[in-house]
């Protein structure tokens, strides 16, 4: 079973680099992946925070924060070091439809870090702000799957990389907010005083 899931893996991710990459696709998804990228988007959601809670948005500044600093860790020492999967960047160079647009990164890929932490993100974000009853709340979840989704694209994981990290990084958005309502639950009210 387990050399079917792995041959299942390089075959999709072998599709994906010959039937997806374009000129317009291999310049763009390179930036999805980068953190800097998105930090304009992180000013908002700080921004967001203060506005709906004022000086209490430090709170929740602080369990993403964590959240993000959680899910990391697990993805580095729980599984990243324990698997010691290699990345695609370093198996599949010798395949002609494989093409790496970035550097390779770390030696080992299961999980992705980057899957595991946006998804940790997305998954609280959603909750967050579903009980505050914000519109367009599913576009977090479809951030972390086009993160997700670049690190294949780019070359660093294969697919099963990505979707084991997003339900790790799901589980602990949802811990983290389980966390967050149960010692702060004014945070899932409508209307809290700031």
């Amino acid at each position: 079973m387990i050399d079917s899931l792995v041959n299942w893996d390089t075959e999709a991710i072998l599709w994906i680099h010959r039937n997806l990459h374009s000129a317009l696709g291999n310049v763009i998804i390179p930036w999805l992946r980068k953190p800097t990228f998105w930090i304009p988007l992180y000013l908002v959601i700080i921004y967001v925070f203060i506005r709906k809670w004022r000086r209490r948005a430090w709170i929740v500044i602080c369990y993403l924060l964590a959240c993000v600093g959680i899910s990391d860790l697990v993805s580095v020492h729980l599984f990243k070091n324990i698997f010691m999967r290699l990345r695609p960047c370093h198996t599949l160079m010798d395949k002609p439809d494989f093409e790496l647009l970035v550097n390779c990164g770390g030696q080992y890929g299961f999980v992705s870090s980057h899957a595991v932490n946006h998804m940790a993100m997305a998954v609280f974000l959603y909750i967050l702000f579903k009980f505050n009853k914000m519109k367009l709340n599913f576009l977090w979840i479809l951030w972390a799957l086009v993160i997700g989704f670049a690190q294949i694209y780019v070359g660093v994981h294969y697919p099963l990389d990505v979707i084991c990290g997003f339900v790790v990084g799901g589980l602990i958005g949802w811990m983290c907010t389980l966390i967050l309502r149960s010692t702060f639950p004014e945070f899932f009210r409508e209307k809290i005083r700031a």
